[in-house]
């Protein structure tokens, strides 16, 4: 799918081909959608490292904050039973995003940063999908564009804190990106244990939605 159609104005004044058309403006945006139409990954990969980069580096110098402080100590109590009790009677939430933590806590040690890291790996997972998405229903160009919006919107600062947020976030691009994949694998005629992978990764992700 082409970003921009070609001007049937120009096309008629001039009698040349679409990429001659005497504005830079266009040809600059007409070569950059080929570019993404050819390297959408790259592409992504190359949005990712720098706003993820900006991201993850601003993770270690931000405080840890009102709910996230619930974070940072539940998911260091002495046991695991203590961990789920907790869940239940201080901050009421899944345990799934205390154990994460838990777990971060375990390799890299207690601080802000590692509280934060599963939320942003979640987020940048959702990005990931999201794009894969936006890519298969539409095109490269419009995938890239829907990252960069993601990346834009200002509430998206609350989905690198140490809360659920970003993996409700995940875990329901998970949902849509594994339905459509089941979806179009019933279409097509695939074979049956990959429609049913699908299914299970719906259902994995409702589950832990």
């Amino acid at each position: 799918m082409r970003l921009l159609a070609p001007s049937p104005i120009i096309s008629v004044r001039s009698g040349v081909h679409e990429h001659s058309s005497p504005f830079v403006t266009v040809r600059l945006l007409r070569a950059i959608a080929r570019l993404v139409e050819t390297q959408g990954w790259v592409l992504f990969t190359l949005v990712l490292l720098v706003c993820g980069g900006a991201r993850l580096s601003a993770l270690a110098s931000r405080h840890l904050d009102h709910d996230e402080l619930y974070t940072f100590y539940i998911a260091q109590a002495p046991t695991l039973r203590q961990l789920l009790e907790l869940t239940r009677t201080v901050d009421l939430h899944p345990p799934l995003s205390y154990l994460l933590v838990r777990a971060s806590f375990e390799i890299f040690g207690a601080s802000a940063w590692s509280c934060r890291l599963p939320s942003a790996l979640a987020l940048f997972a959702t990005v990931a999908l999201v794009f894969w998405l936006v890519r298969r229903i539409l095109s490269p160009v419009y995938g890239i564009i829907s990252v960069l919006f993601f990346w834009s919107v200002a509430l998206t600062y609350q989905t690198d804190e140490a809360r659920p947020y970003s993996l409700l976030l995940c875990f329901t691009a998970v949902m849509l990106a594994s339905w459509y994949r089941t979806t179009e694998a019933s279409d097509s005629n695939v074979i049956a244990y990959h429609r049913g992978f699908t299914l299970l990764t719906v259902s994995m992700g409702g589950f832990a939605l």
